[in-house]
């Protein structure tokens, strides 16, 4: 398995912090990933790569404005932006971007920073943080939302309050394996952080130091890769993966489809051991279904006789891979955000395409079930995510290739 994505990308922001030297293995070559090492050099880090990974010596920021158009394209610059105004006391930075299924409010992050002692102005389009002395004041903040805990808001917090002067308390944070990792990685660095009481207190440190990180197994590849087998009937073994790494609920759902997942030596290993059948699910926080598997999965209960609802309780919206999905044949009807899939095994080859990196795996996912040819038009999105997801579902027997797509975009 790849590492981690989200974590690389956040671990990324967090060696911003650090006055000296961060080695963070395991690293995914995903575009996104790559983005973020290319916000921090241009403020002033230093990357190089190491086999399998990254080394950023972040010893001197010598600038505090974003590349705007670098950080347009990623949903955590904000927390790459917390980064930053905790070691330089300013920061100038774009509203982020990312994935375009549902907008990203960024008012947790800026009610952080802000809480942090920053003066915040925004015009066109970009948001000016200043704080009045070197380091952040210590701060306290509630993190939860409607839609549950912030992962990015957390993180914004839990870097700030870091490098904070004085001790920080964070109530209601994600519980997010990300932020676990990050907590994890700021410990090895020096930092002081506490779980109370399903809080997080932070006490700040003047100096963080240099440190190593192995990023963990990108969950959402295995969930994907789990899916698509068990979508075509499959049988598929992932290494360097435990079933710890997933939730408790993902794993329930495949089970209750008509699958088994065990553990191995080497990781895990799916078998479809009788006929599928379609069952609901509902998206939640950490250890609930993962929002970032909806899609996918929304894409093999099309593929199942039967009716079945989605419903997502995350974001205020995901349902970007309908219209891919249904021009396929498949029969989906939305609902106040609950999806309604009444499944087919009568899926067929299309041209199709997706907007985001989820949307285009699901779209990849339920192509596979379907008979005749298709192409699916958004590989520069599946790279966001995805090191080589084509390439590892040919090598489990899928009859896939990537062609060129929309040059440039990468």
């Amino acid at each position: 398995m790849q590492g981690s994505k989200n974590a690389g990308m956040l671990l990324s922001a967090a060696a911003l912090l650090v006055d000296g030297q961060v080695v963070l293995d395991n690293l995914p070559d995903v575009t996104d990933v790559a983005i973020g090492s290319r916000i921090g050099a241009h403020l002033g880090a230093t990357t190089s790569t190491t086999p399998g990974g990254l080394r950023i010596a972040a010893h001197e920021l010598a600038d505090s404005d974003m590349d705007v158009a670098l950080g347009r394209r990623i949903r955590h610059t904000p927390s790459f932006a917390a980064a930053v105004l905790a070691r330089t006391g300013h920061v100038s930075f774009p509203l982020p971007g990312g994935d375009g299924f549902c907008d990203r409010p960024v008012d947790l992050h800026i009610e952080a920073m802000r809480r942090a002692g920053a003066r915040l102005v925004e015009q066109d389009g970009l948001i000016r943080a200043d704080l009045d002395g070197s380091r952040p004041r210590a701060f306290t903040m509630d993190l939860g939302t409607r839609y549950g805990p912030s992962l990015g808001a957390t993180i914004t917090a839990l870097l700030l309050a870091s490098r904070a002067d004085g001790t920080s308390t964070l109530t209601n944070p994600s519980a997010e394996p990300e932020v676990e990792h990050t907590v994890r990685f700021l410990r090895r660095a020096g930092g002081a952080v506490a779980e109370r009481e399903g809080n997080l207190v932070v006490a700040g440190a003047a100096r963080l130091t240099d440190t190593t990180y192995r990023i963990p197994p990108d969950r959402m590849e295995a969930g994907t890769l789990l899916i698509a087998a068990a979508a075509t009937g499959g049988t598929v073994s992932l290494d360097g993966i435990g079933l710890a790494d997933l939730t408790p609920a993902f794993l329930a759902w495949l089970a209750r489809l008509g699958t088994e997942v065990a553990e191995t030596e080497q990781g895990i290993r799916l078998e479809v051991v009788r006929d599928l059948v379609p069952h609901s699910l509902v998206t939640g926080p950490h250890p609930g279904f993962p929002t970032d598997l909806q899609p996918q999965a929304t894409a093999l209960l099309a593929t199942l006789p039967g009716r079945a609802t989605v419903t997502e309780r995350v974001h205020r919206q995901r349902s970007s891979h309908v219209p891919g999905l249904t021009t396929l044949g498949a029969r989906i009807t939305d609902s106040d955000g609950t999806l309604h899939v009444t499944g087919t095994t009568a899926l067929r080859g299309a041209i199709i395409t997706g907007d985001d990196i989820r949307c285009v795996a699901a779209l990849l996912t339920a192509a596979l079930a379907a008979d005749g040819e298709s192409h699916v038009g958004g590989a520069h999105q599946l790279a966001r995510g995805y090191a080589d997801l084509p390439g590892k579902l040919a090598a489990l027997g899928a009859d896939v290739a990537l062609v060129p797509d929309e040059p440039g975009r990468a």
